[in-house]
């Protein structure tokens, strides 16, 4: 048993997900990495049962001495602004400075589907999917020099997405800890936004509880891919066939608006001021995802599915029965 150290774990969704089957499997040690809040005189050293170590995720001392015990470090950080590209990489050279083994960026996206996106330089600093690639970009490079072994996990959309707006009864069990704001459809509304026509755009979704147990899984391996790209599939289906079953779970039709790929490069090439709000942010992430579905690039491979075939991830008809069904 290693001790597996996950950044931003007090957060919903991905962090939580993962400690729950990290705790569920017994096979490792969770510890909690969380902010250090200057004006909390006493903050919490355990969250449900888990110790809470405090960093400064601007020093890399910091992290490097809440760090010497820890075998993997598992990043699900999600920070708005180039403070996410520059928090990750400080983690992960105190990782090698520590001697960590495994490093896991807070990817749990399209992995390579966006490292192509090219949009021109009208895409500021600020963009939350150039971050991910630039901490990839380190990543490699410490693995290639043999400082540390790296992976991203890359699920696709969560499909937690459509669970957004189902009765209040069910949503601490089918939302997972989300609480963002609809992609591509608003279930509860009957109304969806997607590609036209013109492309077979299709797209991975993978419900964020599955998330979490395919990663505590791959941990237990004793080698990961080479390459460090690990997806995660629950289910990939055309962008239509999601809201047809949706629109036969719900028993009404929705109102589709049919988007052109010119549109959402439009859209995705927005300048992002540093002022920018969070809702401004996701729509330009949206829009470069919607790119990225029209390119063919939303697709994920299912090398944890392979590696872990004892998992069986939940179908999107599943999970739209338990939301609205």
């Amino acid at each position: 048993m290693v001790n597996v150290a996950i950044a931003g774990g007090t957060s919903a969704t991905i962090g939580r997900s993962i400690i729950s089957a990290l705790l569920q499997s017994a096979s490792h040690t969770p510890i909690i990495l969380s902010h250090l809040d200057p004006s909390i005189d006493d903050p919490p050293s355990y969250r449900d049962g888990v110790p809470v170590r405090y960093v400064q995720y601007e020093s890399i001392t910091s992290l490097f001495y809440a760090l010497s015990d820890i075998h993997t470090v598992i990043c699900t950080l999600r920070v708005p602004g180039p403070e996410m590209a520059d928090y990750q990489i400080n983690l992960l050279n105190a990782a090698i400075t520590a001697g960590v083994k495994r490093f896991v960026p807070s990817e749990f996206d399209l992995g390579s589907g966006h490292d192509a996106i090219n949009l021109g330089d009208e895409l500021s600093a600020f963009d939350v999917l150039r971050s991910k690639v630039a901490v990839w970009d380190v990543c490699r490079r410490a693995m290639e020099e043999g400082k540390i072994q790296c992976a991203r996990f890359n699920p696709g959309m969560l499909m937690n997405y459509f669970g957004l707006g189902c009765p209040p009864e069910r949503r601490e069990e089918v939302l997972g800890g989300l609480s963002d704001r609809n992609i591509i459809m608003d279930v509860l509304n009957g109304v969806a936004e997607i590609p036209d026509s013109n492309w077979r755009a299709e797209l991975t979704v993978t419900e964020v509880g599955d998330v979490g147990r395919f990663v505590a899984a791959v941990l237990d391996l004793e080698e990961w891919p080479s390459d460090g790209e690990i997806g995660i599939v629950g289910q990939t289906l055309p962008l239509q066939e999601f809201v047809e079953l949706a629109e036969r779970v719900r028993g009404k039709y929705f109102t589709v608006t049919r988007v052109s790929r010119e549109e959402w490069v439009r859209r995705a090439g927005t300048p992002l001021s540093l002022s920018a709000g969070m809702e401004q942010i996701m729509d330009t992430m949206i829009a470069q995802h919607m790119v990225a579905c029209c390119d063919g690039r939303t697709v994920m491979d299912p090398v944890a599915n392979r590696l872990c075939p004892q998992i069986r991830p939940m179908s999107i008809a599943e999970y739209m029965q338990k939301a609205w069904g």
